[in-house]
């Protein structure tokens, strides 16, 4: 089993680098928001390599520690680093903050997993409760790839891409490796009857190599797929920071596989109330900063300025991934002025363009889609 599972390293980390180096470089390419993937994937290398190492049987002593133990729980600790940049991905765009509840339960999954890779490290294999080891760092892959799918549905039940289908069947596959590597500890298998480790050991890293591979695979073919958001937006709105005045404006909408009818959002209204808020925070409040968002029941209005001009976009809820979105498309706007005087406003055409590429998720309304 050792030979067959060395071989299973050196291939997956052979196709992991080559997987990370195309999907780094489309990244930049395309300006895409994958720095939290980017880093589970290079950490999940580095893990492989270790693990690599730690197929070798002859370890020397470093400071008194048998170098084998602790090869292993820092490979443990290196994969649940991944599994929380993972989360991170993909929570980014389901809200404005990063949830600590959420955030708190993994990381109290992962003081267990130190907790019993220091005492495995400085006592040795029969002075940790393994149950309690093994347990937690399947259920912290279980924690971030289950929420990945959760995700991944929702996102192919709202715009219908097949894409989202077969990332969410990935990540299934990887949970369902978690799963074999709890029935794979000592205890359970004690009380389940299984006798024989090196089946359920196999099938179970090869269900996360499966998975794992598809999974980066597909964004490395299209960064697009990288970001994804599950709720709807309707306007995305440029105005001079010094006047407020309208310097072009695009009606949008998420990209979704069901026609909405959706009211229209009234660009010259919607210039003047941004106008009339900004001269009243000046003059009324002497505020010298500008909002970052203005928020009813069902929608938001989210503010993203820069040194001359600024952007709004109106969607259903703020998230992290929006606003980074904004962010991007503000600085590159912002590097197109000759005359911060007086800025010339943006041809449609531009903007649209513009609009399309910083934010892949969500597509310009015409007659016909709508």
């Amino acid at each position: 089993m050792v030979n067959f599972l060395f071989v299973f390293d050196v291939l997956f980390i052979v196709l992991q680098l080559i997987i990370f180096i195309v999907f780094y470089f489309q990244t930049i390419k395309f300006d895409r928001t994958s720095e939290y993937l980017l880093t589970a994937i290079a950490l999940g290398i580095l893990a492989a390599c270790i693990s690599l190492i730690h197929r070798n049987d002859e370890f020397p002593l470093f400071f008194g520690i048998n170098t084998h133990k602790l090869l292993l729980a820092l490979q443990l600790f290196l994969y649940s680093l991944e599994y929380l940049f993972i989360f991170m991905h993909f929570e980014q765009a389901t809200n404005k903050v990063f949830d600590w509840r959420k955030i708190g339960l993994f990381m109290g999954l992962e003081g267990i997993l130190i907790t019993e890779s220091v005492v495995y490290v400085s006592l040795g294999i029969y002075g940790i409760n393994e149950f309690l080891w093994d347990i937690s760092y399947n259920l912290l892959g279980l924690f971030s790839f289950g929420f990945a799918t959760w995700y991944l549905v929702k996102a192919f039940i709202f715009t219908g891409e097949k894409t989202s289908l077969y990332q969410a069947i990935s990540t299934s596959i990887i949970n369902l490796g978690f799963i074999i590597g709890i029935l794979a500890t000592p205890t359970i298998r004690h009380y389940l009857g299984i006798d024989t480790i090196s089946i359920l050991y196999i099938i179970g890293e090869g269900a996360k190599i499966i998975g794992a591979t598809v999974f980066v695979s597909i964004y490395a073919y299209n960064p697009d797929y990288v970001e994804r958001i599950i709720f709807e937006t309707y306007g995305v709105l440029i105005f001079d920071l010094n006047s407020g005045r309208d310097l072009g404006f695009l009606d949008v909408r998420t990209k979704s596989k069901n026609k909405r009818l959706l009211e229209g959002i009234n660009s010259a209204l919607l210039s003047s109330l941004i106008s009339a808020l900004l001269d009243f925070l000046k003059e009324a409040m002497g505020a010298k900063e500008y909002p970052v968002a203005i928020t009813s029941r069902d929608r938001v209005l989210l503010f993203e300025n820069g040194k001359y001009l600024g952007a709004a976009l109106i969607a259903e809820k703020e998230t992290l991934l929006l606003r980074k979105s904004l962010r991007k498309m503000v600085i590159e706007l912002e590097s197109t002025i000759d005359n911060p005087d007086y800025i010339e406003p943006f041809r449609e055409e531009y903007i649209t363009t513009l609009t399309m590429e910083k934010f892949p998720y969500i597509v310009k309304v015409v007659p016909d889609n709508v």
